[in-house]
């Protein structure tokens, strides 16, 4: 008679058979078989939240991809600015998709994040390929960029084509290409 599984086990057996459906291909990250493998050195940005230290090491990783995502209005911008706040010699490269900024916002900004009207450079993107390259450039000049809204802007395509015209996934094609050659 076979043995009955425990729960920690049954998960364990889950992992193993999602890592052996899912090879490892040369664009997927692959987790360090030892401790000693880890780099420790990898330069982060600094951080306000004792949590992100804590939990992930530090701030979010230099020259990587950082996502906050969650529901409108719950954070998101703010914590991205905390980290330009914590990091006072970085230049902040800002994407406003949503196009809420204003001169305001310069005031706002420096009053509550202190980060200097000098140190951020806002453009706002009218569709998604011209953000790609607000991107590209900015990461030549900036040492964070913050994209906020990536969510709410639409390709081109979409802005041309008639409303019969079927453009699902449009975005997810111009966009998974340029994310993953940064």
């Amino acid at each position: 008679m076979a043995k009955k599984k425990t729960g920690e086990q049954e998960s364990l057996d889950a992992i193993t058979n999602l890592y052996a459906k899912y090879k490892p291909t040369g664009n997927v990250y692959k987790a360090p078989k030892k401790g000693e493998e880890i780099d420790p050195a990898k330069e982060r940005f600094k951080t306000p939240f004792l949590s992100f230290d804590r939990y992930l090491g530090g701030g979010p990783a230099k020259g990587k991809i950082t996502t906050y995502s969650g529901m409108f209005s719950t954070g998101k911008t703010s914590i991205a600015l905390a980290h330009g706040k914590s990091n006072p010699d970085a230049i902040i490269g800002f994407l406003d998709a949503e196009y809420n900024w204003s001169d305001s916002s310069y005031i706002w900004v420096e009053k509550n994040f202190g980060i200097e009207r000098e140190r951020i450079h806002v453009l706002q993107p009218t569709w998604l390929e011209e953000g790609a390259e607000m991107i590209e450039d900015l990461c030549n000049v900036c040492d964070m960029v913050i994209f906020d809204g990536f969510d709410m802007i639409a390709p081109k395509g979409e802005f041309e084509a008639s409303i019969e015209a079927n453009s699902m996934g449009l975005a997810g094609s111009i966009s998974s290409p340029f994310l993953g050659a940064l």
